[in-house]
């Protein structure tokens, strides 16, 4: 594509690519809307993908551009795909992890929180930052 000869993409470039959307209630895709709305940015839309696989795999047969989760892209296959360097992106968001007070967690529910808050963001930056895409 084009854009990965460019040292650094505008949000407007970006616009005018054909881009490849998650479905309407993906958490992905509600980020994109809210953060291109912020910025007054109309994407070209040419496609909605209900799966990161299959938008992947769009993007490696050059049928548009599109944005995707760090998490999506450190944990699975990465040969024919470019991060460019958008301008105004990353889109940071945020996970949280609601339960009742009056439920008690369970022994396992307990080690994966921990596990979030302890090794979970150092094993996502860790293995970001392994790829060169």
């Amino acid at each position: 594509h084009p854009f990965v000869k460019q040292k650094s993409v505008s949000l407007e470039e970006l616009s005018q690519a054909p881009f490849l959307m998650r479905e309407n209630g993906s958490g992905t895709r509600l980020a994109i809307e809210r953060f291109m709305e912020k910025k007054g940015v109309n994407l070209n839309i040419k496609m909605t993908i209900e799966s990161n696989e299959a938008i992947k795999h769009s993007v490696m047969s050059g049928l548009g551009v599109s944005i995707l989760s760090a998490h999506t892209l450190a944990f699975g296959g990465n040969m024919g795909l470019a991060q460019l360097q958008v301008e105004s992106l990353p889109i940071n968001s945020n996970w949280y992890f609601l339960w009742l007070k009056s439920k008690r967690q369970t022994a396992i529910a307990q080690a994966f929180l921990q596990h979030v808050e302890s090794d979970g963001r150092r094993m996502l930056v860790t293995e970001l930052s392994r790829h060169s895409f």
